[in-house]
Parts: structure tokens; sequence; C-alpha cells
């Protein structure tokens, strides 16, 4: 109850602040709302910066997850949320889950990182999973808040077993639940992380309950490790090679994320898709058409919804992403926010549209790895329309920082089967993977 009562609190507070449309963002094609600033004050975080949402979906509740307050060393001062009743068309005043000493939380934990929020259908329950950091900056376990009001109030968080291991220092939480009624592991929700003191080694979770246990962490039958690298975006700006991954009514299973084989000397990135209907078996990655391979620019941290409504080749796909027009960064970067979309499964795309920017690399949180808006986003389906949040920063005024978090004014629509006349392609692959990067890589 205690939570509660201080998540109310803080709501009111900022509830005013926080909620606006945003309509003059120089080079947008939409209008957006502010949905959540950093409320927070402690002098050891970057105020105010929000950084790094994850969102999904569940019939008209649309419930996002964040950093806020970010460190440069890593980690934020707390793990917020945001929340539509209506599949983002309006949206409710922020709250914060108070994991951190920094946060009014009562635990020893310094900063939390990797929100994830995911819906477990069978049993009611919205769950957010945290990766929350000691002073030291190690982190001993992944805490899940859970929600049995549709996302509202949050409870306070139970702590994931760690792993068998002689050395625990947890990354990369993400969670997902199965939510098809015919399946036989319904109502099992899962989360997977790395284990970056035992060499990056994946583990999963498994809880049957709603979120209230989860067993011991094993390994998959592949023992697989983390993830390298790809091109590097210039500015030295955080951005990665994470897959964003969702998956549609049939089971096919459709992964996106940059990859720079379509560029000459893999000078830039494109985002880039693969579909399974196994798992197994996986189509050969596909360009995404967003500009031509000519264009220079540069496009990284996907966030990608699938219509889970859609299947076969009326499949829906809406993805959402950062990009610099100028790959190169003559005279600057400049940083943008897009939105593209597919009506058929991802053989065909529309014109894409941009939703924010240009914003520089000194209005966004910097750390140890460079400016950040997030290692990832996210983009959700409600009904037929796609809905998103994302970081924004904007010049400041009286705090060194003013990024937040923004959400398109209206939901996006899917491009019609007319406007879809950009092909995707998986020809023309000319670069290899020379001067990549790869290797065990802390992100927090």
């Amino acid at each position: 109850m205690r939570m509660r009562l201080r998540q109310a609190a803080v709501s009111a507070a900022f509830a005013a602040a926080v909620m606006f449309v945003l309509t003059g963002v120089a080079g947008a094609n939409v209008a957006l709302t502010r949905v959540s600033t950093d409320p927070f004050t402690n002098p050891t975080s970057q105020h105010a910066t929000e950084v790094e949402p994850d969102t999904f979906a569940h019939h008209g509740t649309v419930v996002a997850t964040f950093q806020v307050g970010r460190f440069f060393g890593g980690g934020a001062s707390d793990t917020g949320f945001v929340r539509s009743a209506d599949g983002g068309a309006t949206w409710g005043a922020p709250g914060f889950v108070h994991l951190t000493f920094n946060s009014g939380g009562s635990g020893p934990y310094e900063r939390v990182s990797d929100p994830s929020v995911a819906y477990d259908a069978r049993h009611g329950v919205w769950l957010i999973s945290s990766l929350p950091l000691l002073p030291d900056i190690s982190s001993p376990t992944v805490l899940v808040n859970r929600s049995t009001d549709d996302g509202v109030t949050w409870g306070p968080p139970i702590s994931i077993p760690p792993p068998v291991s002689n050395s625990v220092d947890l990354d990369k939480n993400w969670t997902v639940c199965d939510n098809h009624a015919v399946s036989p592991f319904y109502g099992h929700c899962y989360t997977q992380f790395d284990n970056f003191g035992d060499g990056d080694r994946m583990l999963v979770s498994t809880s049957t309950d709603g979120g209230l246990t989860w067993s011991t962490p094993i390994q998959p039958p592949g023992h697989d490790k983390g993830l390298g690298d790809v091109h590097d975006a210039a500015g030295g700006l955080r951005s990665g090679p994470l897959p964003t991954a969702e998956i549609a009514a049939n089971g096919t299973v459709y992964v996106a994320w940059q990859d720079c084989r379509f560029r000459p000397h893999c000078g830039s990135n494109d985002i880039v898709f693969s579909k399974s209907s196994d798992g197994v078996s996986w189509s050969d990655p596909a360009r995404i058409p967003i500009d031509d391979v000519t264009s220079g620019a540069d496009h990284f941290i996907p966030g990608l919804a699938v219509d889970p409504a859609t299947s076969g080749s009326n499949t829906h796909l809406a993805l959402t992403y950062y990009f610099y027009p100028d790959a190169s960064c003559a005279g600057g970067c400049q940083l943008d926010v897009g939105f593209i979309s597919s009506p058929d499964a991802g053989a065909h795309w529309g014109a894409p549209v941009q939703l924010a920017g240009p914003m520089t690399l000194a209005q966004i949180a910097q750390t140890s790895q460079g400016p950040m808006v997030g290692d990832y986003i996210s983009t959700s389906f409600s009904g037929a329309t796609a809905t998103t949040v994302f970081a924004v920063g904007i010049p400041p005024t009286t705090l060194p920082f003013d990024e937040a978090m923004y959400a398109p004014t209206s939901p996006l629509p899917v491009a019609t089967a007319a406007g879809a006349t950009r092909v995707a392609s998986s020809r023309g692959v000319v670069a290899s993977a020379d001067g990549v990067r790869t290797g065990a890589i802390r992100r927090r």
C-alpha cells in the first residue's frame, strides 16, 4: 500500500507538467505528446533525462516503461512507467516503481536499468522487469514489479533467484509471456538475461503464477552467449545489434535488427528482418526499404511491432527507429526518429514518416558508451493502429538536459496496400563481416 500511495502522490505532482502536445519539433511530420519527465534531483544522475523505453499492448491498454535519471556510468535513478487506456490516444500521469534509494526505495540498490514490460493474459497481470545495480555497479538479480489492476498501480519488487554460478553479474533482462490460449505453455512468463560475470552466458527463468515466483535460471540447450556489434554510428552514439521480435497470429516470428550488409564497405546500417514459422528455418534477411542504399543515411535502434490479430500474407508490421540522414555526421550529427509500416508481412512498405528530430547528441544523456536514447525502443499494436514511445532531447532551459518520453498524439495507421509501394528484398548484399566488432559488451 505504501508504494501505491507514493506513486499517486508523485503522479499528481507531475501530471500538469508532463502532459502537453509538442507540435513544433523541427522536421517532424506528426504531433507528439510528452508523456513523462524526469522528476528526480539526486546529484549523481543527469537530469532531466529519460531513456530506453519498452512498450506492450493488450486490448486497449498500452504500458510503457523506461529509465529515469540516467547515470553516466550505467543505470538510472529509477524505472518509470506510463499507461494509456485507449490504445495510445491519451496517456495518464507517469509513475515510478521506486527500486533505488535515489528514488525513495528502501533497498540497497543505487541504480536500475533495462526495463521491460509484458502482460500475462492467463493471470491478468502486467509485469515490469528491471536490472538493479549496487553501488559497485554489479547486478545480483532481476526485479519484477506486478500490476493486477491493468497497469494502474504496481506492487513491490519480486527478486528472481540468482543463477548457479561462481560469479553473478547480470545484464540485459527481457520478459515475455505466452498469451496464446491454445498453447500448452499458456500463462508461462519468461525472463531472459545474460550473466556478464560468467562469460556473458544467456539464462532464462520461468514463472507460471503471474510473476509471483520464478524458477532458478537455466541455460538454453545451445549455451548461447551475448551479441557483439555492427557498424558503429557516428558521433559515438550508443547503439548495437540488439534484435527486436514479435509473433503473428499464426505463430510466425518476425525479427528485425540493424545491419550493414547492403551498404558498401559496411558504411552504414539498414534495418533488416527475417521470419520463421518454426524457429528453426529462417528467411534470408531482407532490407526494409526506408530509403535507397545510396542515400547516405544510417538507421539503428529498431522497435518492431507485429499486429497479433493478423497472419500470413496479411500480417501487419510497424517499425520505429532512429536514424541519421547523413551517416558521416558532416557538420554535426542530427538524430531523428522514423516510422514505417507494411500491410503484407513485410513484402511491401509504405513511405517512411519522420516522428521527431533533428536533435543533437549534446541534448541526450551522456554515458560511458556514448550519447544515449536507449539500447532499444519498442512499438506495439493496439487494435489496428500502432503506438510507440521514444526518447527525444530538446534544448534545455534550467537543467543540463531536457530529454523525455514522447508518443505520437494520434496512434499510427498501417500503410494501405495501394500506398505500400516500396519492395523489401534480400538481394544486393555487398558487405561482409570484415571490420565488425564482436565480443561481450556490458550495456547498462
